[in-house]
């Protein structure tokens, strides 16, 4: 399911078409009321309902989660056929925090 979502001076964003603009229009209308309504909670009641809608971001539908597992799991076995193949080669883990600590504190 893709998300939408209001981008400053551009208008509606949406990442994959899912009905017609008028159902873009009415979730974005939603989304507003709904936001209009939050602010109107005390400062405690907002971090509350923010908290809840935060950890409400982590929860991935077991679906989800074998689609990442299985696009890991594949992304492993690409990257060891190529070190097989002679593509890349291993560094010692040490040299490659010694390049990254002189790359990123300059």
């Amino acid at each position: 399911m893709w998300r939408v979502w209001k981008d400053r001076g551009r208008g509606c964003r949406f990442g994959k078409r899912r009905g017609s603009l008028v159902e873009l229009e009415v979730a974005v209308s939603t989304m507003e009321k709904i936001r209009n309504e939050a602010m109107r909670l005390s400062l405690e009641d907002r971090a509350r309902l923010a908290g809840e809608l935060i950890e409400s971001l982590d929860e991935l539908d077991e679906v989800d989660q074998v689609a990442v597992d299985a696009a890991w799991a594949e992304e492993v076995r690409r990257r060891v056929q190529d070190f097989r193949a002679g593509k890349v080669k291993a560094m010692d883990g040490e040299d490659v925090l010694d390049r990254l600590r002189a790359r990123f504190t300059k």
